[in-house]
């Protein structure tokens, strides 16, 4: 059912939107649709007629019916499919550049969205099985405690949230918006309900990319005394405090800035991506005595070395 809605689609190709061409690209390279173009009749006819008309020589009228045969399959067996496989390249081409842009145009307003300075963060990374991992975060994004508590366990998830707030007097809960968000944000509620006298935020963060980051050789020299599970809480606490300065240590095609992005000139995406951070970062500037290395190594002029060296 991915593709039921191409199963019949017919549309002008010059109005084939980006996001449709590369769409059924996938469902065709999946083996799920098959793709023609057609020229309309009377455009074809008229075509086929000019080239008959205009290429026959003057006294060879009596090789008028062999000609016309050979025209004929000529067109339809040779030209018409080399000029289907171009059309549609040039289709695809003009999809990937668009959805390229759209990507880039996406990602910079994830890196440069606003962020939440001077506040003590409670992140929770919602789960399941394994339950919800919890980590705070200092003002400077410091970790001050971490926990996993489990939603169907309300009670003692409940006394573990409410220490942590009043143990370091944390002013904003982020939640990421993964499996289990909605159960993690109903146990959310009753907690807000439970505590009334604290003066707290609460917000849902995108998630993208925290597993990635969690299992990084970056977030391992970070965090190298915590567990891989409890570093993406520490990543979505820290992307609430200052988005920028977090997401630049995951790969951009991780952050979820589109769809198809697996089907378009990863070369291109890389380039056009690599671009959108470092005109981002360089756009908010950077701070010597805080930024980390992968924020530094994002500044122009500076070499992964030198910004791993300040």
């Amino acid at each position: 059912q991915t593709f039921g809605h191409y199963y019949e689609f017919s549309k002008p190709l010059m109005h084939v939107r980006p996001h449709n061409a590369l769409a059924i690209r996938r469902g065709v390279k999946a083996k799920v649709l098959s793709l023609k173009l057609e020229v309309e009749p009377n455009l074809e006819n008229s075509f086929l007629h000019s080239l008959l008309s205009d290429s026959l020589p003057a006294g060879a009228q009596h090789w008028k019916t062999v000609f016309e045969a050979a025209v004929t399959d000529g067109y339809s067996r040779l030209l018409f499919p080399a000029l289907e496989r171009e059309w549609w390249a040039e289709q695809l081409e003009s999809a990937e550049i668009d959805a390229v842009e759209q990507f880039a145009v996406n990602l910079r307003a994830k890196l440069l969205q606003p962020p939440v300075k001077d506040v003590t963060v409670l992140a929770i990374d919602p789960a399941h099985r394994t339950g919800c991992k919890v980590a705070v975060t200092s003002e400077t994004g410091a970790v001050l405690a971490t926990a996993v508590v489990f939603p169907n366990k309300a009670k003692e998830a409940l006394q573990t949230l409410e220490r942590l707030l009043k143990a370091h007097k944390c002013s904003t809960i982020a939640l990421g918006n993964g499996v289990g968000s909605r159960e993690a944000e109903a146990l959310l509620g009753a907690l807000l309900a439970q505590v009334p006298d604290m003066d707290l935020r609460f917000t849902i963060v995108d998630e993208s990319g925290a597993s990635i980051y969690s299992a990084s050789g970056l977030a391992s020299a970070e965090l190298s005394d915590m567990d891989v599970s409890l570093r993406g809480a520490v990543s979505l606490a820290r992307r609430v405090q200052d988005p920028l300065a977090e997401l630049v240590k995951i790969d951009p095609k991780s952050i979820g800035v589109g769809l198809y992005q697996h089907d378009v000139d990863q070369k291109r995406l890389q380039q056009a991506l690599d671009r959108v951070v470092e005109s981002a970062v360089n756009e908010v500037g950077v701070d010597l005595n805080s930024g980390s290395a992968a924020l530094l190594s994002h500044v122009a002029g500076f070499k992964p070395s030198t910004a791993q060296k300040l």
